[in-house]
């Protein structure tokens, strides 16, 4: 059961997500969008933090372990910035569409560019 409404509560999410921004951008430019949608999640991670308080690091971050978040950050960021502009470009389905095809390509860059190979563990 719980699991059948983690995958409702997802896919309804995503659903007001597509839409919200798709009507957004009839009104703002996809960077003005993502920074919107950046201030709202770290006003909710705030509250978050506040009510149920920081997660501890048993240690500092190694300045390799912070470039790593860096990196994490910045791709998510063009992620954002990218999916905005695809949505303000074309239609939502294409947009969907195409982003569902990002776990192959993924991994086919993590080949690529990495030499990484995929485990059946991940």
């Amino acid at each position: 059961f719980t699991v059948t409404m983690l995958v409702v509560l997802w896919y309804a999410s995503s659903l007001c997500a597509v839409t919200t921004s798709k009507v957004a951008l009839t009104s703002c430019r996809p960077l003005q969008l993502c920074s919107t949608q950046f201030f709202s999640a770290v006003t909710i991670l705030r509250l978050l933090i506040a009510f149920h308080g920081s997660p501890r690091l048993n240690r500092p971050l190694t300045g390799e372990e912070t470039f790593l978040v860096r990196q994490i950050a910045l791709s998510y960021t063009l992620g954002f910035l990218l999916t905005n502009t695809a949505f303000a470009l074309a239609t939502t389905s294409v947009v969907e569409t195409i982003k569902a095809g990002e776990p192959i390509s993924t991994v086919v860059l993590a080949y690529a560019m990495l030499g990484e190979l995929e485990r059946p563990l991940t």
